[in-house]
């Protein structure tokens, strides 16, 4: 919901646009609230236009008594992007039902960085 620095002007619309050809460290941590008990995962990725990245995939019946108010999920990857190229975050689930929520209530607790590295 807010933006704390965009350099260049690079991100938009939820979408991260290379600058220049190289090496990107990007990464995400996301704060899931409202998860219900019949959850079976959830599952962060970060998809370039080149590639697909997958964080950690999370099922909910690992967690103790399968009944978590929320729950933060993260990727990172290094990306190697062309200018123009795009990086999204994107969220995979099952039995999610429509209730929960991504945190992001100013205190950063859900974000998405990106730096060119090399």
């Amino acid at each position: 919901g807010t933006e704390r620095t965009d350099a260049g002007s690079n991100f938009a619309s939820n979408t991260f646009t290379a600058p220049v050809d190289g090496t990107y460290f990007l990464h995400t941590s996301l704060d899931i609230r409202n998860i219900l008990s019949t959850t079976d995962y959830f599952w962060v990725k970060i998809v370039t236009s080149n590639r697909t990245y997958f964080g950690d995939l999370v099922r909910i019946d690992d967690i103790a008594n399968s009944t978590v108010a929320y729950f933060t999920h993260q990727c990172t990857a290094i990306a190697d992007m062309d200018k123009n190229d795009t990086a999204t975050v994107i969220i995979q689930s099952a039995g999610a039902g429509t209730s929960w929520v991504i945190n992001g209530d100013g205190e950063s607790k859900s974000y998405f960085e990106g730096h060119l590295i090399g």
